[in-house]
């Protein structure tokens, strides 16, 4: 089969073979002059490329042809951009958007201004993407816009420009406010938290959600009684989203705070009641009963679930028995065992064993040992996808390893 022009239909080409021929015709035709009337077969076989998945080649084609094309150029560079996205080269993409943004009409310079700074923010250059983010919203004001500046701000950790920050829409007022509240609390803020979400617990703009995270924050802060206000409010308030995964935490939460206040039949009642719900998690019903009995020091009783518990979550109940056996006395080297095997595995928990475990060494006075596991720790962060705040974990875990150094000198 003979290919003649990169096109879009072309059919059984080799793709190497297209993009190869669509580099010598935008050459020649640069040369020749006569490539000017082609500009939109070509970005149309360019975007083929992209469908079919060769993003590296459809960029590298789109680049040539950048470079030869004259005229209206918008569309090729919002191709590049979107081709960039898909290959997560997000600063790239911005790139290509604000060259677009620069030969475009005021309407699709707004436009293009909006899908730069969403780039950066995917990258998490949140300073950049706020500052463009506020040259589009000075263009014309928009709660869109706004709120996605406040974010970027939020995520750059500028929370004092977010306060001034006022909308029009009492619904994204109600969805940056949760925002506002779910940074605070990941800052460990917790009454700030409190005071973000307070507005919004019974205007029912954020539903159930935002019962289950106050009576959440509220129990964290100690007051129980709020806690179990708010979760008897949203069980009867919200009745109709029964279906919802949060009307389901709420009950778990109040099988906790049961236990904790000792009302053994209440406990036992809302137990029943979970049990009942056909998309019950166990796993999540028998951790509540562990921290709840954990909490006020029925040790046996919650060592004894956590036989029951490492069928369904076999991290978290390893983890659990290593700070019970701790808390309750029975002895650091059998936490340390605990410890040491939850640090085998990956992820959350398996990175919680190992920060446990060189937290038992320094305690034991093994200092060297300790530094060792927190500088494997620190080479780990990098890899590990899952972890947010990778900066602050790697700050915290350098303030432990000038520590357990420090120990070693005490020693000698």
């Amino acid at each position: 089969m003979q290919c003649n022009t990169l096109n879009s239909r072309s059919l059984g080409c080799n793709r190497k073979v297209i993009v190869l021929i669509s580099i010598i015709t935008f050459y020649v035709g640069a040369i020749l002059g006569e490539l000017s009337n082609h500009w939109e077969a070509q970005i149309e076989a360019i975007k083929q490329l992209e469908i079919n998945g060769d993003l590296s080649e459809a960029e590298d084609a789109g680049k040539i042809l950048l470079e030869h094309m004259e005229g209206d150029r918008t569309h090729l560079l919002e191709l590049l951009g979107d081709i960039c996205i898909k290959r997560k080269h997000y600063r790239r993409a911005a790139d290509y958007y604000l060259q677009a943004k620069e030969v475009s009409d005021v309407s699709e310079a707004k436009r293009y201004l909006v899908i730069a700074a969403d780039a950066y923010y995917c990258n998490k250059d949140y300073t950049l993407a706020a500052a463009i983010y506020w040259e589009r919203y000075r263009l014309e004001a928009d709660d869109e816009i706004l709120f996605r500046y406040g974010t970027a701000l939020l995520h750059g950790n500028t929370w004092k420009e977010t306060e001034p920050l006022a909308f029009q829409n009492k619904r994204i007022q109600a969805k940056f406010d949760w925002n506002c509240a779910a940074d605070a609390y990941r800052e460990n803020d917790l009454e700030k938290a409190c005071r973000y979400l307070r507005p919004w617990i019974e205007e029912g703009i954020l539903g159930l959600s935002a019962c289950y995270f106050y009576a959440q924050v509220q129990y964290r802060l100690g007051n129980m009684e709020e806690a179990q206000r708010l979760i008897e409010f949203g069980r009867h308030y919200y009745i109709e989203e029964s279906g919802e995964k949060y009307y389901e935490k709420l009950l778990q939460l109040q099988l906790r705070i049961a236990i904790e206040r000792g009302d053994r039949k209440i406990a036992e009642g809302i137990e029943s009641l979970l049990g009942e719900k056909e998309s019950h998690d166990m796993g999540k019903i028998l951790l509540e009963k562990v921290m709840g009995l954990r909490a006020i020091g029925r040790y046996g009783e919650a060592l004894a679930i956590l036989e029951e518990l490492g069928c369904y979550l076999p991290d978290e109940a390893r983890y659990l028995r290593g700070e019970i056996y701790l808390e309750s006395g029975r002895g650091v080297g059998g936490a340390l065992e605990v410890f040491k095997e939850l640090g085998k595995g990956v992820g959350r928990m398996g990175y919680i064993g190992c920060l446990r475990e060189a937290d038992l060494e320094c305690y034991l006075g093994n200092f060297s040992r300790a530094e060792k596991i927190y500088e494997e720790m620190q080479r780990a962060i990098e890899g590990a996808d899952w972890m947010e705040q990778k900066e602050m974990v790697r700050e915290y875990l350098e303030k432990k390893i000038i520590r357990s150094k420090l120990g070693q000198g005490q020693a000698k």
